[in-house]
């Protein structure tokens, strides 16, 4: 197997443009597989990591940690898996690759009735959302840090931003199963349909209006217990003093005094006029913000 030749998409160098590139087959070693990739995870944090030179793998560098696939080989010592074996997992890079080598220890069997493509959004984005809804603090928010279904959090209200993307839609699922009795989904129109049968109880079109503006959102201003922001803000981005309010300052007015705030910008903060704001009376009460950045390390 090690002889033979594969197609990789590869940054040979911090910031180098891709290039597709052939190169041989690695055979695993001990206690490794060798995956036949089926499917690969497009997560928006792959750019950001290229361009920034940010928590990427050695150089050259394969990107992809979302990944689903075929075992084809087992290293020595392999005992919980065997050539043929379904798997997903979740890694630093590798996926932009038609094989690669995983570790036994982090491999999960790929259910039988749920496709290569649906398995590989799974493991970061999931993770993601899981983190910072039911992680205890400061981590994440503890809406239920048991994995109770004893709907802890029923009577409770949430708000999922950016509701129609891969982190925004497994928010949606955990705060149903937290018992949340109202999820307010903002997305695109299309998804409507989709994200009320997961969970999400009322759908707000985002191309009526923006998140500031939206009417369906004014009139339910600081009322939610949570509000989920699933929209990436690229890390390298200053906003200018014109570009209006930051995402998080809206997502922090949304949020009832006491409530949660969970964004997966992990190095977004409150703009300092909000941050200044905070002492007002409507805001007297203390809202956390958890910062859950998408990535493999992630």
């Amino acid at each position: 197997m090690s002889a033979q030749i594969q197609v990789v998409l590869v940054i040979s160098t911090p910031k180098a443009p891709l290039s597709v590139e052939s190169v041989p087959i690695p055979a695993p070693g001990k206690g490794e597989v060798l995956v036949k990739i089926m499917s690969v995870g497009l997560n928006p944090m792959d750019p950001m990591r290229h361009a920034m030179d940010f928590s990427m793998p050695p150089y050259p560098a394969v990107l992809g940690s979302d990944i689903a696939g075929i075992i084809e080989q087992v290293g020595e010592g392999v005992e919980e898996f065997k050539t043929g074996d379904e798997v997903f997992f979740q890694a630093l890079g590798g996926g932009y690759q038609q094989y690669t080598i995983a570790s036994e220890t982090i491999l999960i069997r790929k259910p039988k009735n749920v496709s290569f493509d649906s398995v590989a959004t799974m493991p970061i984005t999931f993770t993601t959302s899981c983190m910072g809804l039911y992680a205890p603090a400061p981590i994440g928010l503890a809406v239920n840090p048991t994995f109770s279904w004893d709907k802890p959090r029923a009577g409770k209200s949430a708000l999922v931003i950016g509701a129609g993307t891969s982190t925004g839609q497994f928010a949606i699922q955990l705060l149903k199963f937290a018992g949340f009795s109202t999820i307010v989904a903002y997305a695109a129109e299309k998804h409507t349909e989709y994200l009320a049968s997961i969970g999400a109880t009322l759908v707000v079109d985002r191309a009526l209006a923006d998140l500031r503006t939206h009417p369906a959102l004014v009139s339910l201003a600081g009322t939610f217990d949570v509000v989920f922001d699933a929209v990436l803000v690229n890390l390298g981005e200053t906003p200018s003093p014109g570009d209006g309010p930051l995402p998080i300052d809206i997502a922090y007015d949304l949020v009832k005094p006491n409530g949660g705030l969970v964004t997966v910008s992990g190095g977004a903060g409150l703009s300092a006029r909000k941050a200044a704001a905070k002492t007002s009376r409507r805001h007297s009460g203390r809202i956390p913000l958890r910062r859950i950045i998408l990535s493999s390390a992630r």
